[in-house]
């Protein structure tokens, strides 16, 4: 994975195989939720890959279609992004203003043997 552009508070861990995030880089942390006619499906997927400040996408269920994590530089920065994106669907943007919670593993059960698996 190449990590080249992005920004020096984010670096990608090979061994958990996730960004990993500098604590005092949080308060630039936003959130966009975009909700997309289907027929703009594909070409909102093309335009996130050229989006190299987005570190996580997830596609949800709900009012929105998905949620795009992403680092910026600056809070001046997080206009251009949902002005890009609202050509092909409606934004709301979000700043996140904590973590309270960090990563942590999740324990799954496997319900035929009783062991337990992370």
């Amino acid at each position: 994975m190449s990590t080249k552009n992005l920004n020096p508070q984010v670096r990608w861990s090979q061994k958990s195989k996730n960004f990993l995030i500098q604590k005092n880089y949080l308060n630039d942390s936003f959130v966009v939720a975009i909700k997309l006619h289907p027929d703009m499906m594909i070409s909102f997927l093309k335009e996130t890959e050229k989006i190299e400040v987005i570190i996580k996408m997830e596609h949800i269920t709900g009012e929105y279609c998905f949620v795009l994590h992403m680092f910026l530089n600056s809070t001046e920065e997080i206009t251009l992004i949902p002005d890009h994106l609202s050509k092909l669907g409606s934004t709301t943007t979000y700043s996140v203003l904590s973590v309270p919670v960090d990563h942590k593993p999740i324990i799954f059960s496997n319900l035929t043997s009783g062991k337990e698996m992370i």
